[in-house]
Parts: structure tokens; sequence; C-alpha cells
């Protein structure tokens, strides 16, 4: 809600808070205010309706005593971009304007078309206004156009006027304009001094009348307090409330103190009457309160004897959840070991293939050796052969021993290769089986730590089972003891009804 809306709101609440007396007297006030209000601004139309009239009149005079400067030089003429009257130049000439304001005081100018070619209009440099040309507006429409003369305001050089535009006419042809103004400011400066005079004492005027508004209707009006404090006194006491005068007038006072006590008189006749009734009502549910123990005894009695079978029930659910869970127990720690014998097996595996790896190593070294031996012998029997080719007819047959030498070193060389990439290949195979073996290592000891785990959970389910069988237990006893302190309540409410009787 906004501050708009809400300040009715709070004025209501200021003046319901008010007592009669400063009731009256705001009203005095404020119809006193609205008279003086009134006075004032009727006066204040009047005077400035007669200051208008009066500043038109002078207008109208000034406007002359410039008409009859101007024409008594002669007929107005134009040539060019001067302006005549007969035989006098007008342009900054200022004898005629500044004549209007020695004898009837104001501004006058003379324009030539639009143009103020003599003028006492200052600028704000205090230099006169000459070479300036005439707004666009009402005044410029009604000389220009339609050929009159123009009174009323105008804004001149940013300053509001009371003016008088004639237009200057020879034959049918508009040359200038005569014009007569006076600063609106200046002239409605009575007027304004008058308001704020007539303001300020009608103000003193309300204030002394509402002074003595106030004593007076206090004076007259003191007993009415009296009667309200007795009055609300009265009400507090009879009710036994209390009443907030800090937010109620004197009258809303006394409303709420007569409201108060018929509220109380209405409410001790109300009391009195349900004092008799409610009597009534416990005679008759004590009767129907013997009658129900009874039979609510028997249910609870029922209900406890159900709650115990069925707690038997579960109580021998829980035992055999126990039992099956220390067998499950059993068994997860029985597959643990089995984990753990078949890690330590696939470790061995390990070791194996690692000895394996090993000597392939090693033999296939001894294969590159005796590649080598090959590869040497080879050159030899070349050696022999070249050697042998020299000797003629005597080498011949050691060359020929050369030859298979040097054959049986090829084959050999090549065996040695090809018995290498064997082993080669078995050893990468060997290193894949000890990879796999090491990966089936790996996931038998994450199996082996899955199962701890599961025996560690199914072991506490065991436990928790244990334990719930034992609660379980201990609540059927407590049922049994309910039934029977049922059975004693049931007994000692029929006593108490048959003593009531």
């Amino acid at each position: 809600m906004t501050a708009t809306a809400m300040a009715p709101r709070r004025t209501f609440r200021l003046l319901s808070r008010m007592n009669l007396t400063s009731r009256l007297t705001l009203m005095a006030i404020l119809t006193m205010a609205i008279a003086v209000g009134i006075s004032l601004w009727t006066s204040m139309s009047i005077t400035s309706g007669e200051m208008y009239r009066r500043a038109q009149t002078a207008l109208d005079i000034n406007i002359k005593l410039l008409d009859s400067a101007l024409t008594a030089y002669g007929p107005a003429r134009r040539d060019g971009d001067k302006l005549y009257f007969g035989n006098t130049l007008i342009n900054n000439n200022f004898e005629a304007v500044d004549r209007v304001k020695s004898i009837a005081g104001g501004t006058a100018t003379v324009f030539m078309g639009d143009l103020r070619v003599a003028t006492n209009v200052a600028k704000p440099d205090g230099s006169r206004a000459v070479g300036t040309k005439l707004a666009q507006g009402p005044a410029y429409d009604t000389v220009f156009n339609k050929r009159q003369t123009y009174r009323g305001e105008a804004n001149i050089l940013g300053e509001n006027y009371l003016t008088v535009y004639q237009p200057i006419v020879s034959g049918n042809e508009v040359l200038g304009i005569a014009y007569v103004g006076v600063k609106k400011a200046e002239f409605f400066t009575v007027l304004e001094q008058l308001m704020w005079t007539s303001l300020i004492g009608g103000l003193v005027v309300i204030v002394l009348a509402g002074a003595a508004m106030f004593f007076l209707v206090r004076r007259i009006f003191a007993p009415v307090g009296i009667i309200c404090r007795d009055l609300v006194a009265m009400a507090m006491e009879a009710s036994g409330r209390t009443i907030d005068a800090k937010h109620l007038s004197q009258i809303e006072e006394m409303h709420e103190a007569v409201t108060l006590l018929g509220e109380a008189t209405r409410a001790k006749q109300a009391a009195e009457a349900e004092a008799a009734a409610l009597r009534e009502r416990v005679d008759a549910q004590r009767r129907r309160r013997g009658e129900q123990a009874a039979v609510a005894a028997e249910d609870r009695s029922r209900a406890v004897q159900e709650r115990v079978r069925a707690m038997d029930e579960i109580s021998s659910t829980v035992k055999k959840n126990a039992g099956e869970a220390a067998e499950a127990d059993r068994v997860a720690t029985s597959t643990c070991d089995v984990a753990d014998r078949s890690g330590q097996i696939v470790a061995q595996a390990i070791e194996a293939m690692s000895r394996i790896e090993e000597s392939s190593n090693k033999i296939s070294d001894i294969i590159s050796v005796i590649d080598e031996i090959a590869r040497q012998t080879n050159l030899l029997a070349l050696n022999a052969a070249v050697e042998a080719a020299r000797a003629g007819e005597a080498g011949r047959g050691f060359a020929v021993v050369a030859t298979e030498v040097r054959s049986l070193a090829q084959r050999s060389s090549q065996a040695a290769k090809d018995i290498k990439q064997l082993i080669v290949s078995s050893s990468d195979r060997v290193k894949q089986g000890v990879g796999l073996v090491n990966s089936a290592g790996s996931s038998l000891s994450e199996i082996v730590e899955q199962i701890r785990k599961v025996a560690g959970i199914v072991s506490g389910i065991a436990v928790a089972n244990n334990e719930q069988a034992a609660g379980l237990e201990q609540i059927n006893r407590t049922l049994v003891q309910l039934d029977e302190a049922s059975g004693g309540a049931a007994a000692w409410d029929a006593d108490e009804e048959a003593m009531a009787a």
C-alpha cells in the first residue's frame, strides 16, 4: 500500500484518539481556516483583475505616447533596410522610446518588420536589444497575419511581460511594430505583498480564535471527562477486563464501558446456566464412564493377548534368522579360506612362470652364441674355399671340404635362428601367461577382501538378530505384565463406580 493511500488512515486514527474538546476545537479552527481562505482567494481574485485592468490601461497610454512621438516626425516609410518617420531615421534613434520610459515607465520598441531597430529593452549583458527579432507566437501572428493590435502576455528575452504590439502600417503594407510593455513580476509585486500580508493576518486570527475556542470548550465539557473515567472504572471492575484508552476518544471510551457492563451481566447469567448444565453432564458422564471402563478393560486384555501371540511368532522367526545368519557366517569364513589357498596357488604359478621366463632368456642367449659360431664358421669356410681355389688342383679336395663345412655352417645358423624365434615366441606367451596369472591373483585378492566384508556383515546380522530376539522376549514379558495390570485397573474402576453409585 502506498504512502498516499495510507495517509487518510493515519489521519483518521489521529482524529479518533482526540478527546471531545480537541475535536470541537479542531472543527472550529478548520471552519475559520476555510472561511479565511475563501475570503483571501476572493479578495486576491478581485485585486488581481483590477491590477491587470490598470496595467492594460497604462499600456494603452504608453502606446499612444509612442505613436504620438513617432508620428510627430511625419508619416512612416521604409527605404531598404532603414525605417523613417518623415525625414527622421528611426534605426538606432532612441529618442522616442526613451521619452516613453521617462514619462510613463516600462519598455518601448520600434520594429522594422520583425527586427528591433530602436528599443530600451536590455539584453542580459545590459546593452540594448537592437538587431534581435520578434519570436514567432501569438503577437507575431496577430500583427503580421491579422494586421491587428496584440494585447497580452509575451516572453521577451526570457522574461514575461504585459505587452501591446501595434502594427505600423503604410497603405496596405505592415512596415513594422510599435511596442510597449512592462515586466509582469514588477507590476504584480504589490499584489504579492498584499497576498502575504493577508495570509499572515489570517493565520494570526485563526491561531488566536482557536486558542480561545479550546479553553472555552474545555471548560464547558470538563464534567464529561469525569463521567467517562467513572464509567470506565465501573466497567473494568465488573468485567475484569481493561480498556485501552490510548486509541479511543471519550465518547468511544464511554461506549466501550457500556458494552463491557452489558457483556458482564450477560456473562454472569450464562455462567449460572452453564454451571447447572455442567452438573447434569458430570453426573451422566460418571455413569457412562463406569460402564465404558469395564468394556475397555476387556478390549485391552484381548489386544494384549493378541500382541503376545504375535510377539511369540516374531521371536521364533528372529531366532531362526539368527541361526541361518550364523550358518551363513560359517560358510563365508570357509569360502574365504578356500580363496586364500587359491591365492597362494596363483602366487606359486606366477613364481614358476617367472623361472620359465628366466630359462627361456638363458636359452636365447646360448642360441645367440651358436648363431655367432655358425657365422664365424661360414666365414672360415669361405676363406678356405678362396685359398683352395688359389691352390688349383692341389687344393681341390680341400675346397670340397670347405664347401661342405660352409653349407653345414649356414644350416646351423638357420636352425639357430628358427630356434631363437621359437624361444622368443614362447617367451612372449610366457609373459602373457604371467600377466594373466597376475590379473587372476589380483582378482582373487579382491574376491577374498569382498568375502571377508560379507563375512563381517553376516556376522553383524547374526549378532543383531540375537539382540533382537532378546529384546522381543523382554517385550513379551512386558505385555504379559500389562495384561495383568489391565485386569487390576478394570477391577479398580468397577469398585470406584460402585462407591460413586
